[in-house]
């Protein structure tokens, strides 16, 4: 989705590389339905850092990609999808 490449994109200059490349990079938006985004990453422990840290900048920012807004973000990963395949 380009919506999560650019978000992808504005996310990183909001953070430090490391912090970025650690919970961020990778990661895909699978969705966006009725207020909810559902965004899938790499490990469990970043769901947990997404979920608990990074939430609210995230949120802002597709908010201002989608013009409209996100009540929900749902964080996965990538084994947790149907079929289990990683990029």
């Amino acid at each position: 989705m380009k919506t999560w490449e650019g978000a992808l994109d504005e996310l990183r200059l909001q953070m430090t590389q490391a912090t970025f490349n650690t919970w961020l990079q990778g990661s895909l938006l699978l969705s966006t339905d009725g207020g909810r985004a559902t965004i899938a990453v790499r490990h469990t422990y970043a769901v947990d850092w997404l979920q608990n840290r990074l939430s609210p900048i995230i949120k802002r920012t597709l908010d201002r990609r989608l013009a409209q807004p996100v009540e929900e973000l749902v964080f996965m990963t990538f084994s947790q999808m149907e079929g289990g395949e990683e990029p």
